[in-house]
C-alpha cells in the first residue's frame, strides 16, 4: 500500500472565514491531522469531496490539534438500508475541500490529510 500526504496551511480572513482546495489525488482517505497555530477553538469546518460534495468531516470544535480517523456509513445493496458498518471515504482524481467558518480574524492552521491508494 503507497500512502500520499497533502499539507496546507489554512489562514482566515478577517470575518474568520477560509476555503481551502487541496491537490487533485486518488485514494481513500485515511485521516486527517489538525496542528492548531491559534485558530479560535469554536471554529466550524466542513471538509468535502469537491467534485461530488461528499462529507469527509464536518466538525463544530475545530480549533484544537486533533487527528480525525473519518469514515462512512456503508449501505446495503439490495435496498440501500444503513449497516453498523463504516468504510473510509473515496477520491478519484478529485480534491478535498476544507471550509472553515468562525475561525478568527486573520488565525491560522496547518491540516496534514493521508490518502491510502487501497
Amino acid at each position: 500500500m503507497a500512502w500520499k500526504l497533502l499539507v496546507e496551511t489554512i489562514t482566515t480572513a478577517s470575518d474568520g472565514s477560509a476555503t481551502q482546495l487541496f491537490d487533485v489525488t486518488s485514494g481513500y482517505v485515511h485521516s486527517i491531522r489538525v496542528v492548531d497555530t491559534d485558530i479560535t477553538n469554536t471554529a466550524n469546518v466542513t471538509i468535502t469531496v469537491e467534485r461530488t460534495g461528499q462529507n469527509i468531516l464536518i466538525d463544530g470544535d475545530f480549533g484544537a490539534t486533533q487527528t480525525f480517523y473519518p469514515r462512512t456509513l456503508e449501505q446495503l445493496d439490495t435496498d440501500g438500508s444503513n449497516l453498523s458498518t463504516h468504510t473510509r471515504v473515496a477520491l478519484a482524481n478529485d480534491r478535498v475541500k476544507l471550509v472553515l467558518a468562525a475561525g478568527g480574524d486573520t488565525k491560522s492552521a496547518i491540516v496534514y490529510i493521508v490518502i491510502a491508494d487501497g
